[in-house]
């Protein structure tokens, strides 16, 4: 799996294609769940912070509904998921209660890293 650090994600819909484009993460082939593979279950670009909020990452993942904190990669896990200690429903513009990883830049979250 790929992890590129980055300084910054995308924060609009234009500049997040760009960016899903380079790292081409539909191209990878997700054997997981052969049976369950819909597209949902495809792999996608994200955008996240990680689990200390320290840095930002673009990452090729399965993508699923974030449950109304901000989206985090967890590198030893090696998975999409909620950071616990980063809500986000509070920020402007805030998260709704679910919303698809995938469009974490959408959201504050990313823009708010501890450098």
């Amino acid at each position: 799996m790929t992890v590129r650090y980055v300084e910054e994600c995308p924060t609009d819909f234009r500049s997040w294609e760009i960016a899903a484009k380079k790292m081409n993460c539909e191209s990878i082939e997700e054997r997981c769940s052969d049976s369950f593979n819909t597209r949902r279950h495809q792999f996608q670009y994200h955008c996240v912070i990680n689990a200390w909020r320290n840095v930002t990452l673009e990452v090729c993942a399965p993508n699923r509904t974030i449950f109304g904190y901000c989206t985090e990669y967890s590198i030893n896990g090696k998975v999409i998921q909620e950071n616990y200690g980063a809500y986000c429903s509070t920020d402007d513009p805030p998260c709704p209660p679910l919303y698809n990883s995938a469009e974490a830049y959408k959201y504050t979250c990313i823009q708010s890293t501890e450098n």
